[in-house]
């Protein structure tokens, strides 16, 4: 009987001290297993987060949802005379991807819908065939001319795309769609770092009539990028940010070589997300929880403990400004649009070591 309460008594000093760790933070105890109450919360718009409210060539469409549409520098103006043969239209047409929001190139899998629309400005009294050479990021190939035939006098535009979507022919009113080989259509739904559109040329339409060769019409081509920001799913985004981004203030004035944060994070975005931050001095932060997809009006919440290795030697509350990494996956249905927001609650530390 003895034995059994010594074992009961055991028991009872680990549920007071399991129990007292919050009191003992509070009374300014330092060790580990002591809690540190935090108890600060914060909602940030996701659109901010994923710098996507500030880019100018970032649109809303009328349903809330986010897409991506970025003209080439400037059209290319050429005169030309049209002869029987291909006649060259000098200059090429540059799309730059490199100011565009980091989610707007996936790290893994693809956009749902991307294109480039070409759109050829023909004054001549004749239809003519256009053609040139796409270049997307290290990868080009042959427009085909054949599929992009301009009526006398007309302005068309052509969707260059990996594969036809109804939506997109609707949003972007391409009239042509043009599905690219696979050899070199990969990079459009990959996300861009530049597109040039170059070796372009118009050729009277078989059958149709050669205008004299002194006579000459001016050209106009313009070209622009357009992807969704819809993804496929398993396809992975990334974002780096800092605590101070998402208004997680970690406000300990103490030094620790070991804790762990926890967080209650409510989500609308629909995409699982995890989390892990850095700093060039030494602190690294890991965790193994998922805040699970949410959209706006289901909100789904989230545990998570984010366990930090801090060898800076910094407090804690420098914290602040150290990188955090979101890595966002998509399930089904995966998308940016107006309205997704994280509401983030950030309850308390635990000191792991000293």
């Amino acid at each position: 009987m003895k034995k059994i309460n010594v074992i009961l008594a055991g028991f009872a000093v680990l549920s007071l001290a399991v129990s007292c760790n919050g009191f003992l933070g509070s009374i300014g105890v330092k060790a580990p297993g002591v809690d540190v109450k935090i108890d600060r919360q914060s909602e940030v718009a996701f659109v901010r987060v994923a710098d996507l409210d500030g880019n100018s060539h970032v649109k809303t469409a009328t349903d809330g949802e986010l897409y991506i549409e970025k003209e080439a520098k400037e059209p290319v103006k050429a005169t030309t005379s049209l002869t029987s043969g291909k006649n060259t239209i000098s200059g090429k047409l540059t799309i730059d991807g490199s100011d565009l929001p980091s989610v707007a190139k996936p790290v893994d899998g693809e956009l749902v819908n991307a294109g480039v629309i070409v759109t050829v400005e023909n004054p001549a009294p004749d239809p003519v065939e256009f053609d040139g050479t796409l270049v997307i990021d290290d990868k080009s190939g042959d427009i085909p001319s054949d599929k992009m035939i301009v009526p006398e006098g007309d302005v068309k535009s052509f969707g260059l795309l990996k594969e036809e979507k109804t939506d997109l022919h609707t949003q972007l009113g391409y009239e042509d769609p043009i599905i690219l080989p696979e050899s070199f259509s990969d990079p459009i739904s990959d996300g861009i770092d530049e597109i040039v559109i170059k070796d372009m040329s118009v050729t009277p339409k078989k059958g149709s009539k050669a205008p004299a060769a002194a006579e000459t019409y001016e050209f106009t081509v313009k070209a622009k990028y357009y992807s969704s920001l819809s993804y496929k799913p398993g396809a992975k985004v990334h974002i780096d940010k800092t605590f101070d981004d998402l208004g997680i203030l970690i406000d300990v004035d103490d030094i620790f070589k070991e804790y762990d944060i926890y967080f209650d994070i409510e989500s609308t975005v629909p995409f699982d997300i995890k989390f892990s931050a850095s700093s060039p001095d030494g602190l690294t932060g890991t965790s193994e929880d998922v805040v699970k997809a949410g959209e706006p009006g289901k909100p789904v919440k989230s545990s998570i403990v984010l366990h930090v290795v801090d060898n800076s030697g910094k407090k804690v509350n420098a914290i602040s400004t150290a990188t955090l990494s979101l890595d966002l996956t998509a399930g089904q249905n995966s998308k940016f649009a107006k309205g997704q927001t994280l509401k983030i609650d950030t309850s308390k530390l635990t000191i792991v070591k000293l």
